[in-house]
This record gives C-alpha cells, sequence and structure tokens, in this order.
C-alpha cells in the first residue's frame, strides 16, 4: 500500500513538475523573441515541449524499470544496446513532438499548410536536430 502511494505521489510531482518546466519554458521563449512572456502562441512551445518531455521522461521510466529485472553482468552486455535504443527513440519523441507544435501553430496562425512540409524540414527540424545532440 505504501509502495503504491509513493507511486502516485511521483507521477503526481513528475507531471506537475513537468507542466510547470514547459510553461516556464515556452514563456522565457515567447520573452526572447517577441519580449512577452504571455503572448498567445506560446502554448504551442509549451505543449511541444511537455509532449517532448513527458515522452522521454516516460521512456527513461520504462528503461530503468526494465534494467532493474537483470544482473549487472546481463546489464553490463545489454547497456550499449539500450542506449542506443534509448537515444534513437528518444530522437523519434523529439522530431515528432516538434512537427506536432509546429502543425498546431501553422492551424493557429492559419498559415498555408502548402507551407508546412517545407517550413518543417528547412526551420524546424534543423533546429531541433542541433539542438537535440548538444
Amino acid at each position: 500500500m505504501k509502495n503504491q502511494n509513493s507511486q502516485k505521489s511521483f507521477w503526481v510531482f513528475y507531471h506537475i513538475g513537468l507542466l510547470l518546466f514547459s510553461a516556464v519554458a515556452a514563456m522565457l521563449m515567447k520573452y526572447k523573441q517577441y519580449g512577452n512572456t504571455l503572448e498567445p502562441t506560446a502554448v504551442v512551445p509549451f505543449v511541444t515541449i511537455f509532449m517532448m518531455s513527458a515522452g522521454i521522461g516516460y521512456l527513461v521510466v520504462f528503461m530503468i524499470n526494465k534494467a532493474k529485472r537483470y544482473t549487472k553482468r546481463q546489464l553490463t552486455k545489454k547497456i550499449i544496446p539500450a542506449l542506443i535504443l534509448f537515444y534513437i527513440s528518444a530522437y523519434l519523441i523529439a522530431n515528432v513532438s516538434i512537427t506536432l507544435g509546429v502543425l498546431g501553430w501553422f492551424i493557429y496562425v492559419g498559415r498555408d499548410l502548402s507551407e508546412f512540409w517545407p517550413h518543417l524540414f528547412k526551420h524546424e527540424l534543423g533546429f531541433g536536430d542541433s539542438s537535440f545532440f548538444l
């Protein structure tokens, strides 16, 4: 019973932390862009950052729980493939989150969707990839 309560508390604080982090990051991003932390378009980076953080966070928790089942020797053999799988999965989560966020922004501001893919590959995913690698 105590373990269940601590798990519930962890997930509640985890999601509250993600919401706060996403809100602060989105507001700082909009302040840097427009000088206004409450820019209406801050919703798009907020959702994007939240999806990316939550997805990668869930992936980390999943992999840690899975690793607990192995002995140190088994884990030593599996660590490199697990890290490669983690990196590829996190990369995909980040790019899907960025894509959905940009699509939301295009819809929100009423931009022509025929410009979506060229804009995404030229401006957004290139930035997302370089920041992700860092």
